[in-house]
């Protein structure tokens, strides 16, 4: 089931990282060779204390969280089964279809992650997709609207 490989990357993430925190200072004789990703590791190390990891963790838990309970919320307000499950499933799913190199906002691969997932869950094609694009919208309007104020503030300009 999509629960068990889920679970199954995420362990295999979470088991790299910690190996990486165990063995990188002894790696790093070996990877000098290649100079960035030597500088990757390095970076790696310096970065990830105990405490810092842990409250990266809660915050990227936190964010997920919040995400799902917004798909949640979204699939009851459409009158779609607004199950756990489903909404994991469609966060995974997204994250998943956007790595696609696609059009601004993801327009397509964003739509198509999202209607694969509900697919796989039981809902019919048409309410999929419906959902896709409201889901999409709900995302996107925000954040375009918060960026286009940002930039005439700025005057508009395309200063660095």
């Amino acid at each position: 089931s999509t629960g068990r490989w889920g679970y199954a990357l995420a362990s295999a993430g979470i088991a790299g990282y910690i190996a990486i925190l165990a063995l990188g200072k002894r790696l790093l004789p070996f990877v000098e060779r290649w100079p960035r990703l030597a500088t990757v590791l390095r970076a790696t190390l310096e970065a990830s204390t105990p405490g810092r990891a842990a409250r990266l963790t809660l915050l990227a838990l936190a964010g997920w969280m919040t995400e799902v309970i917004i798909l949640m919320l979204s699939l009851a307000a459409l009158g779609l089964p607004a199950l756990l499950g489903s909404a994991f499933l469609v966060l995974l799913s997204v994250n998943l279809a956007i790595t696609v190199p696609g059009p601004p906002v993801n327009l397509g691969t964003f739509e198509a992650g999202v209607t694969a997932a509900l697919m796989a869950r039981g809902i019919g094609a048409a309410p999929a997709l419906t959902f896709a694009l409201a889901y999409h919208l709900l995302m996107a309007v925000p954040v375009i609207l918060v960026g286009a104020t940002i930039f005439l503030l700025r005057g508009g300009s395309r200063r660095a």
